[in-house]
């Protein structure tokens, strides 16, 4: 019985979508070395920052030897990245070590995907994956230098994508002194 009303709750009260898993991004073609180390970042970084007494120093050090082999396939790291992300097997701590290769794999091109996936996040703020908001920002935030800062919306950063929409991706990255073009 009481199955049967729990089920109906979460089936006629429209929250049902907040367990199924909200797919992000686009799916471009990721090779198989690229999806092994980020395979890798996933497993490597499943430790959780807000335990007691924090993660290892051992931990810390695999997660971070992950993330730097990733990163060093430059961009074609990101379709890998894309993907893990999407496929729902992460921890937090994963999820947060993904958004940060992205940022630093620095191709501002994936910018205007970054704030799609935003604007999903912000419509079903429900969502399993609403936490991922704050780490995508963040990733936005270092890869185009914009300024809008955390508490920027989707809204904002669509508008901002927008102002620079036809500048080559190269003149979104800051100049030498940091600031960003235009």
């Amino acid at each position: 019985m009481r199955v049967c009303f729990l089920a109906t709750l979460l089936c006629c009260s429209g929250l049902s979508h907040a367990t199924e898993r909200m797919q992000l991004f686009d799916r471009p073609h990721a090779d198989e070395e690229a999806t092994r180390r980020a395979s890798a970042v996933a497993s490597s970084c499943a430790y959780s920052e807000m335990s007691r007494i924090g993660p290892s120093d051992e931990q810390v050090a695999r997660c971070n030897k992950a993330e730097e082999k990733l990163l060093a396939l430059g961009t074609r790291a990101i379709p890998a990245v894309l993907h893990a992300l999407d496929d729902g097997r992460m921890s937090s701590g994963a999820v947060n070590r993904s958004y940060d290769v992205l940022a630093r794999a620095g191709d501002p091109s994936i910018a205007a995907s970054l704030v799609d996936a935003l604007e999903k996040l912000e419509a079903h703020p429900d969502s399993a994956r609403a936490f991922e908001r704050w780490p995508l920002k963040n990733a936005l935030e270092r890869l185009t230098h914009a300024g809008l800062g955390a508490k920027a919306s989707a809204r904002d950063w669509r508008a901002w994508i927008d102002a620079h929409r036809d500048r080559p991706a190269k003149s979104i990255d800051p100049q030498p002194d940091g600031k960003p073009v235009g």
